[in-house]
């Protein structure tokens, strides 16, 4: 969708150049030069701030193409023959920057007609949309719900928590209409409980899928007619299928089981003939990792997988070939982001997703199938910035490439806290906090170009950046307003690593205050409630530091602090933040005199559970906090509260069937929100409130899939502020796009 990206990109560059933005890196000048060009008519001024750009900025290959671009734009203007110039640089130097290449190649042949094929227009991609919404998975490392046929006619969903159909699979035509259920959960003997990840056969005549029938022990595999017809169970009982996929020939399904190990649970391969013998393709021990299987090479040789060690950032999962008939694995992709959903074209080439490069997009690279080795470098083939491409598979003879399009937004809304319900959107962003009067918004931006703080008013209009780049944080606000409404305390990259900063709310250069620790977890500062002094945490050290910067003074010492979720209470006696003893202590609620002094624990040493969302009551005698026990069966689970006086914690909330997360006061103490999830039914967050009077709980927002913050309020609780996300997975056809 490469004209959709150039239409993304220019609207948002009109957007930026409208704000006030501080610093003045490459694409600053880049907006300063569009208004030139565009606004002032001044193309001489344009045309300087362009090759400054190309000076200074040399090394950001994106943003170079697109000022030779814009730079060749300007001299058509003014009639110069640098205009030829400026694109054919783009041509020689910059092939990868696709979508710069095209316009490139589109000016020089309007340029030149005769210029030949060197400067000849390529075809753009073709794009047909397949199915405007599909339930996809939350985590990227895990295996697509959905497949679509060979020949890219239609497409199998698997259907779960809809409140308007039975889980199960169901077939959808390429205009996305759900032409039948195949199959569906059902109560009672023979029926099934549970439905696995669906893969068409290679002549697209079955589909294959896993499945745990109702009194059965573990799962299965089975198989049916694409037309509904035909259902059998291939072989035995499986403990647990993690993932599956057919063999070239179509006579075999090779699927991830989950075992058990001398190490602990891992995974295996295995391949399934469809009379139900059993070829167990990785030997020895189970593979201590999670596997995400993509399909084999069109001559058989080869099955392409994902592979993560389940540790997460920097070092995400990472596309791996195995030889089909087992042995040693081939490494194909090196990259410390996310590089999976590996699918096979019929050219030999793999396509997968990938973090590479400017957000998650469709990448490819060649294989030679005759010895596994990797032939150049990765090549991009989506060109999305405010959205995640996954899932590639290559259908109708290596003319299609299907993905889902996972695109999520975040407005920010605004209400008078006496009726929430009568909200209204401000902006795109999240993570929203309010001025002490109320009037302004201060938010987190969200798209393309929008990584900092922003502020706005709270009627919406033009929002002023205070920032740049994106700030540290966890599931909480990642900055904090001073109550004096003055100035912003944030984490921010620097040169040599992170610091602390404070910046003005009205706009201004951002002050450097003090420096962190490479090796600190996110840290989140906060401000004292009278604003003279901020503080944070990092790794083991609690400190205070005064507003104007200065040496920080060290309050208390612990083998580590939660450097996320330090919080002064509102009276600013005391600083709280969860913390552990040592290595092997579970992390604990500990409050320390805000002039220093040693920790006190206010939980019990028997909490050994997940501990989030630390945070004061009004009154600065207690602190609620989420608490969840991994034991089957244990009790306390919910929210609960902690007293200063050092009196036993107790139960706030603990609604039956729903997973009770983390949650804040109103400013007044009369209510408390807090966001919980169903264990059962549609997917999502409900924000909910408990009256502190009467303990009844009522919902303030809806069920919503793209997320959302909890609120904040104004200094005197009159207006509150929240972010509500929303995401959308669409399923897309792309052609030519060799």
């Amino acid at each position: 969708m490469r004209m959709l990206t150039v239409v993304t990109i220019v609207a948002s560059l009109t957007a930026l150049g409208s704000q006030a933005v501080s610093g003045q890196n490459g694409y600053d000048l880049f907006q300063r030069a569009a208004i030139k060009e565009r606004a002032d008519g001044d193309l001489h001024a344009a045309i300087q701030l362009y090759q400054r750009i190309l000076s200074e900025h040399s090394k950001d290959r994106a943003l170079t193409a697109r000022t030779l671009i814009s730079l060749g734009g300007a001299y058509e203007k003014l009639g110069s023959p640098n205009a030829t110039s400026a694109y054919q640089s783009v041509v020689e130097e910059y092939p990868d920057q696709r979508e710069s290449l095209r316009l490139a190649r589109q000016r020089l042949g309007a340029l030149s007609p005769d210029a030949g094929s060197t400067t000849a227009v390529e075809a753009d991609p073709t794009f047909t949309l397949l199915r405007d919404n599909v339930q996809d998975q939350r985590w990227m490392n895990r295996p697509a719900r959905y497949d679509i046929s060979p020949d890219g006619r239609h497409v199998v969903l698997l259907v779960t928590d809809d409140m308007e159909r039975p889980d199960g699979l169901y077939i959808s035509d390429r205009a996305g209409t759900v032409v039948r259920p195949l199959i569906t959960t059902a109560p009672g003997e023979g029926g099934f409980q549970s439905i696995g990840r669906p893969h068409w056969s290679p002549d697209g005549r079955r589909i294959a899928f896993s499945g745990r029938k109702v009194g059965r022990e573990g799962g299965a595999l089975f198989v049916i007619e694409a037309d509904g017809s035909g259902l059998r169970q291939v072989g035995d009982q499986i403990s647990r299928v993690t993932d599956l996929t057919w063999t070239a020939d179509g006579g075999a399904v090779t699927y991830v089981e989950r075992v058990e190990g001398p190490g602990g649970a891992g995974s295996q391969i295995h391949t399934r003939t469809l009379d139900g013998q059993t070829v167990q393709v990785t030997r020895g021990a189970p593979l201590p990792n999670r596997i995400v299987l993509g399909d084999y090479s069109s001559d058989g040789r080869w099955l392409a997988f994902q592979l993560s060690d389940g540790s997460g950032p920097p070092v995400g999962p990472e596309i791996w070939i195995l030889p089909a008939e087992g042995g040693r694995a081939i490494q194909v992709t090196h990259s410390e982001g996310f590089d999976g959903h590996p699918a096979w074209g019929s050219d030999g080439r793999l396509y997968f997703a990938s973090e590479r490069g400017e957000g998650t997009n469709i990448w490819s690279v060649a294989i030679d199938t005759g010895s596994g080795i990797r032939s150049g470098e990765p090549r991009q083939v989506t060109f999305y910035s405010d959205a995640q491409a996954l899932y590639p598979r290559v259908v109708d003879g290596g003319s299609g490439l299907a993905f889902v399009l996972r695109r999520s937004t975040s407005i920010v809304r605004v209400a008078d806290a006496t009726g929430p319900k009568a909200s209204h959107a401000v902006v795109r962003g999240f993570f929203p906090q309010l001025s002490p009067d109320g009037d302004r918004v201060y938010y987190q931006g969200e798209g393309p170009g929008q990584e900092g703080i922003f502020a706005v008013s709270r009627e919406g209009g033009t929002p002023l950046q205070l920032t740049q780049g994106r700030t540290e944080g966890n599931y909480e606000p990642r900055f904090d307003v001073s109550s004096d409404g003055g100035a912003i305390v944030y984490v921010g990259p620097t040169e040599k690593g992170r610091a602390v900063f404070v910046v003005p709310t009205s706009g201004g250069t951002p002050r450097h205050v003090v420096d962190i620790a490479e090796e600190s977890e996110s840290v989140v500062p906060v401000w004292s409630p009278d604003g003279s002094q901020l503080a944070f945490a990092t790794e083991n050290g609690m400190y205070v530091a005064p507003r104007e910067g200065g040496t920080p003074n060290k309050i208390a010492h612990m083998w580590w602090w939660a450097s996320y979720e330090v919080k002064w209470s509102p009276d600013g006696q005391y600083l709280a933040a969860f913390g552990a003893a040592g290595p092997d202590v579970r992390n604990q609620v500990f409050v320390v005199p805000a002039t220093g002094g040693e920790p006190r624990r206010l939980t019990t040493p028997e909490e050994i559970g997940l501990k989030a969302g630390l945070q004061w009551h009004p009154d600065s005698q207690r602190l609620t906090y989420m608490y969840y026990d991994y034991a089957d069966g244990a009790d306390g689970d919910g929210i609960r509260v902690a007293y200063l006086d050092g009196r036993p914690t107790s139960l706030l909330v603990d609604e039956p069937d729903t997973w009770d997360y983390i949650g804040v006061w109103s400013p007044d103490g009369t209510g408390f929100y807090y966001l919980t999830s169903p264990d059962n039914g549609p997917p999502g967050w409900k924000t909910m409130r408990r009256d502190s009077a009467t303990g009844a709980i009522t919902e303030h927002r809806a069920v919503h899939l793209g997320g959302g913050t909890l609120p904040a309020w104004s200094q005197d609780g009159s207006t509150m502020v929240w972010s509500l996300g929303t995401t959308v997975n669409q399923l897309w056809l792309m052609e030519n796009f060799n």
